[in-house]
């Protein structure tokens, strides 16, 4: 369970990471915004609510460990992408 999870967030995380650190505008700020309220709620009651809403399954429970690591992951990638894409041997790369 917890490496189908893993790597799943890893998965859903670094390409929307990737994305939102080289192309800042509407859908960054939507992201950001996104994982600031997955930040925001509780892990073991978000967790518990999804499981009474859906049923106890091993894909809810997937889901939900992917849903609550997906933004720490995305915005480390963000940050990463960000700091590197000011290097001039990107700039170079972008302006050919």
């Amino acid at each position: 369970v917890a490496l189908c999870a893993t790597v799943a967030a890893y998965i859903v995380a670094v390409p929307l990471g990737i994305y939102s650190g080289l192309r800042r505008g509407p859908l960054d700020v939507l992201l950001i915004a996104i994982s600031d309220v997955i930040y925001a709620l509780p892990p073991a009651i978000f967790l518990l609510v999804l499981l009474a809403s859906t049923g106890p399954s091993l894909p809810t429970v997937i889901v939900g460990i992917v849903i609550l690591h997906s933004p720490r992951i995305f915005r480390i990638v963000r940050l990463i992408t960000m700091d590197i894409s000011k290097n001039e041997y990107v700039e170079a790369a972008f302006a050919r």
